[in-house]
């Protein structure tokens, strides 16, 4: 089976789950940006949570199907249609051969993964198939995809829970939030350097009522957000580096902040005030410039 890339908005990528446990090595975990989202997509196929699927941002790809094929789409809604016909987002979708999906750029919401029946064959480069920056060249390459591209499949489909295949999933907590609210606040828990802000009271309650927006600099490094200035004095100034992690909450020079995202440095030399929780990080995921805001509370 082989599935052709006809048109991308934005960027598409091969994700999995990640490089687990090769932090010690300075490699960036990588993986799903936003991990529900994505877990949902293979488990609605009825494939293990970390099945490498397409992550793609800002909108969705024009493909066509060369054989029958099991679909899975959530995430941003990208209006799917297969040869024109609006079909469901967050439910298992059967795609005749010679078929073509189309969309458009997502409205709400910044990524949307797409799942396969089959697996989808790639070769891995550090035991994931997620791409990385490294010495300015990108590994492995081919996970970056390009108009033009074929998807190559295993032609073997693998159910690891036909009951969830079979189950239509309802729309997941984090979007939920999106859509109910612009403003949203995340849970923090405590990082090495949390005590510089929870030691002084009118600081630790400045921070709690702090709102901020969300930066159009982010990426998956890291969500940069704008808002008041805060300020921990000079307690800054002999701080050495330390490692961080997915979802760590930085305080930077000028007073502003930074969460690590999925491709973040494994170490960094500003304070840790917090770790955004899971459900944070898949806000963040999805959260569009200008349109959410954030703010925290231990």
């Amino acid at each position: 089976m082989n599935v052709r890339v006809l048109k991308l908005r934005g960027s598409c990528h091969l994700q999995d789950a990640g490089r687990v446990g090769q932090a010690q090595f300075g490699m960036p975990k990588g993986g799903f940006a936003d991990h529900t989202s994505a877990s949902l997509a293979n488990l609605i196929l009825g494939k293990r949570s970390g099945a490498t699927l397409l992550e793609c941002t800002m909108g969705g790809p024009d493909l066509f199907f060369e054989s029958t094929c099991l679909l899975a789409i959530t995430g941003a809604d990208i209006q799917p249609r297969i040869n024109g016909v609006r079909i469901p987002m967050w439910e298992r979708i059967r795609v005749s051969k010679g078929s073509k999906l189309t969309s458009t750029r997502a409205e709400f919401g910044l990524r949307t993964y797409l799942a396969f029946g089959e697996s989808l064959v790639a070769s891995a480069w550090r035991d994931s198939v997620s791409p990385v920056l490294i010495g300015g060249d990108l590994h492995p390459s081919h996970s970056v995809l390009k108009e033009g591209d074929e998807l190559r499949f295993s032609g073997e489909e693998v159910f690891f829970s036909e009951r969830i295949a079979r189950a239509y999933v309802e729309l997941p907590q984090h979007f939920c939030l999106l859509e109910k609210d612009s403003k949203i606040r995340l849970k923090l828990f405590k990082a090495p350097e949390s005590h510089l802000i929870e030691a002084d009271e009118e600081r630790r309650v400045e921070f709690e009522n702090s709102v901020w927006q969300i930066s159009p600099q982010s990426n998956r490094m890291g969500i940069r957000l704008v808002g008041p200035s805060l300020s921990l004095g000079k307690t800054t100034s002999s701080m050495r580096s330390g490692p961080v992690l997915p979802g760590t909450v930085q305080l930077l020079p000028d007073g502003q902040l930074i969460v690590t995202h999925v491709d973040s440095q494994t170490i960094g030399g500003y304070p840790r005030i917090g770790i955004v929780d899971a459900m944070g990080m898949d806000v963040l995921a999805q959260a569009a410039a200008g349109r959410v805001e954030v703010w925290f509370a231990y």
